[in-house]
């Protein structure tokens, strides 16, 4: 576990610069993750090890904060969890850039994931104003 965790360790810092320097998604709907270690497994009383998972919305500067979503337990789907529509996704401030976090919820306490690449929501552009009218005799 100790290894796992070193090289995740190292994994986050490699990636950070990358992760700051991308450009944020526009069209966001939903996410997809690999699940937990734990998703499967058993506590020694037989109650599972992950109980839940959470999306939980990290808003940029400038940004409203917004409620975690209990997305359930799903089941994955070729080694990963897709959700889509995401709840919460129509409430964030317009234009804002946000990150998120899965979050593994059991009895035991949590597991939080690396943080996503940037999304923002973005508003429909108003179309531009047509030419000035001329009056026609």
């Amino acid at each position: 576990m100790r290894r796992y965790l070193c090289g995740l360790l190292l994994w986050a810092s490699v990636q950070t610069p990358l992760l700051l320097a991308q450009t944020p998604v526009t069209a966001a709907s939903g996410v997809s993750f690999v699940p937990s270690a734990d998703h499967g497994a058993n506590n020694a009383d037989g109650t599972p090890v992950v109980s839940n998972y959470e999306w939980r919305y990290v808003p940029g500067a400038g940004c409203q904060p917004v409620p975690a979503v209990d997305i359930g337990k799903p089941a994955p789907v070729a080694g990963s969890i897709l959700v889509k529509p995401l709840a919460g996704m129509g409430t964030l401030t317009a234009n804002c850039n946000y990150t998120g976090v899965i979050v593994a919820v059991g009895p035991g306490g949590e597991g939080v994931s690396t943080p996503s690449d940037p999304f923002v929501r973005s508003v429909a552009k108003a179309p531009a104003a047509p030419g000035k009218p001329g009056v026609v005799p």
